[in-house]
């Protein structure tokens, strides 16, 4: 095939089909610069809010950015056109070109740090090439203002890419005039006349910075859909302006509508009856929400009310009104447990494609590290939803859970679709210097952004959420928090974060004396604290008892059983949960008696969820719950629609308890009387404490909640009062036990825990502020940017654990403890590294049938440790393995109780 001589840039392959011989098919990498370009544009074009957004971030006019940000996206893939790329398929390079081979390709130099190097070579010829003119007089000012962009777009596989190279080791100088001839031609083919701004039109350079993170996800979400196999392989010769104009956006066009990521036209209106697809009376939260004035500036909401005031449902409400003024296109809602993603999961599911026009097919996506494993009360995924919900009814229309294959293939993906709910580690990474972060901050910055329980993070995790909310607000995003509960000095930070992010630097405060409910809201405006009624259901007062023993406790559940009553035990560890189970089996008998905490394989784990939401939740009848009793861990004070007769608490940080206590009398029932009950076991407070007052009765939840100082004011203040009256003594509480003044009535024995456990909160924080990427530093690797030079962040810091994959060995192979289709997956449970830190040696026998399964699943072994389990008396299995200092151990797994180490 001959080639044309002016137009050398036809002699590089962008693409193959992975093989490499006479028959191996290519895509010009030409045609594919301008196919992931194509996509690119296409999403802007087609969806105005993310393209406003853009352009409102920049400070140019929209139809000026759109061929700049296409034009960028063209040179993504320039460190393809080095030899060292090429020569990975030999043969292909040798037909295109008539080279017989490259320079080997080192993966330690991608071909996107290759093509960020070329910067310095190529600039001058966009400037001339794009009828720019020369630059302002400061050259390397505009240099310097363009490259994070060309950083973005040439980091299109989720990083920065490395700045410190040298081009003379990347390209011979022939492929690097190729380069500048590609270019020049990119520039007639996609530029205005006018080119890239400069002079006094040059953005600034914090408005540069800023927008390559946007810019960056732009990238690798047109990389990756550009690169598709709806994309058909090229090597035929035409002129870029035909293949741009004729293929390259049409195919664009096609794979886009595959791949559902398009805004969902909304139902207008529809307030909260519309939602609930009934009338619904609403709650004084939810009337205010339905009512209030939405302006056209995005806003950040803070709704704080009691558990079981729909707050929920409310902030469903506000996210539609926020969707319908502009301010999103779709919603991700995060959760502090995967727990409580999957019952929020199968909630929205009943209501979210109310949210949307019924001939549309809006995607839900449930996210987290367990994600394709939810057991949800839901129809199942539909790979090709535009086809099965048009033939679907309209009430399984509303029902059915939809997305394309392409979202559901990586949890990198799923923060664009429509509606998300997941953990909110999931939205966390789009601030870490994470691959593909820039992903995950591109779909969340078209969504309304929920979080919920966010009382319940601590200090490093808060931190990172305020940096979540100052890149949101920074591209325009609306925010709502739910809390039950809130001090003061959080939402003050939480303001501050959303306030800074657009731009706005006068100090405001927020009052520590504010009512209860609260909604705070905070704009481009001066904050508001608005008081809001209570709902009667949740108008309750509650009676506090104190006990000091097990064996007290003990006889309180022994009367609620006497009572019909079901009572639930919340337990501060895994470990108390376990003894708590066996004291109470043994007085009481196992028929009536459950145990649910997180230290179970994930299959059994869900079942057990399942089991406890039906039991406890809104849908248990009297005869069902009557003197049911329920050993739990936190898991049950999270978003779990729970209701319970008697609450028993291990004593805990107020706003936990007052958590609790909210899962007292939550519904209707005809059959209950009497005031709801919270009885909170704790250390003694008759005598003045010592620094051991809290460990000496709970071992494990001294570490589990330090600040036992806090934990003594909590005790005092419940026990003076007796109890206390809901919403009206929530904010004395939580002020009473967190606010500046009550710490000086800390006893001086346990001054120093607090000390201490301030000392390592001012840590987390400080990791999470050096670890947290800010918008200002621009998508930049190395000293020119924020990104470091090593992947270390984490969503959470707490203690390290370990995966591990459980399995059933009946001495001839080796079975996963779970059944189904993904068995193995089913059966992997994470704990600590003090518990469990490696395996023990086998036998013969067991080794060789080890190795046969890790051919079949080479991931069983390298990511988990795997756990060979053998049967036991009592349907207890066990194992032996290796625990921290290589010393012996032996596992006990059993889906009544869950791992334990002896």
């Amino acid at each position: 095939m001959s080639r044309p001589g002016p137009s050398p840039y036809y002699q590089y392959w962008g693409k193959t089909d992975r093989t490499d011989d006479e028959d191996t098919r290519c895509h010009l990498l030409a045609y594919h610069s301008l196919d992931v370009a194509a996509v690119g544009r296409r999403v802007l074009e087609r969806d105005p809010l993310l393209r406003g957004r853009l352009a409102a971030l920049v400070g140019l006019p929209e139809n000026d950015l759109v061929p700049i940000v296409t034009f960028f996206l063209a040179l993504h893939d320039l460190g393809k056109f080095s030899d060292r790329f090429q020569g990975l398929a030999p043969r292909v390079m040798q037909r295109l070109s008539g080279r017989d081979g490259g320079r080997a390709y080192r993966p330690t130099m991608h071909h996107s740090t290759m093509g960020y190097a070329l910067w310095e070579e190529i600039w001058p010829g966009i400037v001339a090439g794009s009828g720019s003119g020369a630059p302002d007089a400061d050259s390397r000012r505009w240099r310097r203002r363009w490259r994070p962009w060309f950083s973005a777009s040439t980091g299109h596989h989720g990083v920065p890419p490395d700045g410190d190279t040298v081009i003379d080791d990347l390209f011979y100088p022939g492929d690097r005039e190729t380069v500048s001839a590609f270019v020049g031609e990119l520039c007639k083919v996609l530029l205005p006349g006018d080119g890239l701004p400069g002079g006094d039109a040059l953005p600034s350079a914090e408005t540069m910075n800023a927008s390559s993170w946007f810019l960056a996800g732009l990238a690798v979400l047109a990389d990756w859909l550009g690169s598709s196999d709806d994309i058909a392989f090229r090597e035929e010769i035409m002129p870029l302006a035909t293949y741009w104009n004729t293929i390259a956006l049409r195919q664009a066009d096609t794979v886009l509508d595959r791949a559902d990521l398009l805004p969902v036209r909304l139902c207008r209106a529809r307030g909260l009856a519309g939602l609930m697809d009934g009338f619904v009376e609403p709650t004084p939260l939810q009337r205010y929400l339905e009512e209030c004035e939405i302006g056209p500036d995005p806003e950040l909401f803070i709704l704080e009310d009691a558990t079981g005031s729909g707050k929920t449902e409310a902030a469903l409400l506000l996210a539609h009104r926020l969707m319908e003024a502009g301010h999103g296109e779709g919603l991700f809602m995060g959760l502090p447990t995967m727990a409580t993603a999957n019952a929020m999961y199968g909630r929205l599911g009943d209501v979210y494609t109310r949210f949307f026009d019924d001939t549309r097919s809006p995607s839900l996506l449930v996210t987290h590290g367990r994600r394709r494993f939810v057991r949800a009360p839901l129809a199942a995924v539909t790979v090709n939803p535009a086809v099965a919900i048009e033939a679907s009814p309209p009430e399984e229309r509303r029902a059915a859970v939809t997305c394309s294959a392409w979202l559901t293939e990586n949890r990198k993906r799923a923060l664009l679709a429509h509606v998300g709910v997941g953990t909110i580690d999931q939205a966390l990474m789009a601030v870490l210097p994470i691959r593909h972060q820039s992903l995950r901050l591109l779909g969340l910055s078209r969504s309304v952004l929920i979080v919920d329980e966010v009382h319940a993070y601590d200090p490093y995790v808060h931190t990172l959420l305020n940096a979540l909310l100052y890149f949101h607000a920074s591209f325009g995003g609306s925010a709502i928090l739910l809390s039950a509960t809130l001090p003061a000095h959080q939402r003050q930070k939480l303001v501050e974060s959303y306030r800074t992010g657009r731009g706005l630097t006068e100090p405001v405060a927020v009052s520590e004396q504010a009512p209860y409910p609260l909604v705070t809201r905070s704009g481009d405006k001066i904050p508001d604290e608005i008081a809001i009624g209570t709902r009667p259901l949740c108008r309750r007062e509650v009676q506090v008892e104190f006990v000091h023993s097990t064996d007290a406790v003990l006889g309180v559940i022994g009367d609620a059983v006497r009572a019909g009553e079901c009572v639930c035990w919340i337990r501060n560890t895994v470990g108390d949960a376990m003894e708590a189970y066996r004291l109470v089996t043994e007085r009481f008998g196992a028929e009536r008696t459950r145990l649910f905490h997180a230290r179970y394989a994930d299959g059994d784990r869900f079942e057990r969820e399942a089991e406890v939401v039906g039991l406890f939740g809104v849908k248990g009848t009297a005869a069902e719950r009557a003197g049911q009793r329920l050993i739990a861990t936190q898991v049950v004070e999270q978003s779990l629609d729970l209701d319970f007769d008697c609450m028993i608490s291990d004593l805990a940080p107020i706003d936990l308890l007052l958590q609790r206590a909210g899962r007292l009398h939550q519904h209707e029932r005809p059959h209950r009387r009497g005031t709801p009950r919270l009885v909170v076991l704790s250390p003694p407070l008759d005598t003045p404490p010592d620094e051991d007052w809290y460990s000496r009765l709970f071992r494990g939840g001294s570490y589990v909640y330090p600040r036992h100082g806090q934990l003594w004011l909590t005790a005092t203040l419940l026990e003076t009062a007796g109890g206390f009256e809901i919403p009206g003594d929530a904010r004395e509480l939580i002020e009473g036990v967190y606010g500046e003044k009550a710490q000086a009535r800390i006893p001086e024995p346990l001054i120093m825990t607090e000390v201490r456990a301030t000392g390592r909160d001012s840590a987390d924080r400080t990791v999470a502020l050096l670890t947290a990427l800010a918008p200002e530093s621009g998508y930049l690797r190395g000293p020119e940017g924020s990104w470091p030079e090593e992947e270390r962040a984490r969503t959470r810091l707490g203690e390290p654990t370990v995966d591990l994959t459980l399995a059933r060995w009946n001495g001839t192979e080796l079975l996963p403890w779970c059944d189904g289709d993904d068995g193995w997956e089913l059966s992997r449970i994470a704990v600590p590294v003090r518990i469990v830190s490696g395996e023990h040696p086998r036998d013969a026998a067991l080794a060789a049938a080890v190795e046969v399964l890790q051919r079949r699943s080479p991931h069983l072994g390298r990511t988990t440790l795997l756990i060979p389990l053998r049967p036991g008396d009592g349907g207890v299995w066990s194992a032996d393995a290796e625990g921290p200092g290589e010393k012996q151990i032996r596992i006990l797994y059993d889906a009544t109780l869950g791992l334990r180490v002896e």
